[in-house]
């Protein structure tokens, strides 16, 4: 089944929930999505569920997808990952080429600590 996206707003925040396979062209469609709908909204907060993925990315797709993500991310916005606990360190690599780039991004095991993160920065919508 090919990844999938949900998308709702709440509290000033984008709330995504992927679902799915994930592959890396369906990713970067809906990392545009996102951009889009945030850009519309003026949001700046983008919580996004990722435990419902059916595997991982590989290595270089994980790579390429930050790659991508530098590329077309408005720096302004945050993003809070949730992601199964027990693949937390493979989802670090990604956090990490990403931040490299510039792009606020953490990545959490639970879905509390990623909120109270997006809440920490008050300069940020």
């Amino acid at each position: 089944m090919p990844s999938g996206i949900n998308m709702r707003w709440k509290d000033s925040h984008l709330y995504v929930r992927l679902t799915g396979e994930p592959k890396l062209e369906s990713m970067k469609q809906q990392l545009e999505k996102m951009l889009k709908s945030c850009i519309q909204h003026h949001c700046s907060k983008i919580l996004v569920n990722a435990t419902q993925l059916d595997g991982l990315l590989s290595v270089l797709d994980r790579y390429q997808l930050g790659a991508f993500l530098d590329k077309m991310w408005d720096r302004d916005v945050r993003i809070a990952m949730v992601v199964p606990a027990e693949e937390l360190i493979e989802h670090k690599f990604f956090e990490t080429v990403v931040r490299n780039r510039g792009v606020l991004i953490e990545t959490f095991g639970n879905t509390k600590d990623a909120q109270k993160w997006l809440e920490s920065c008050a300069h940020v919508n």
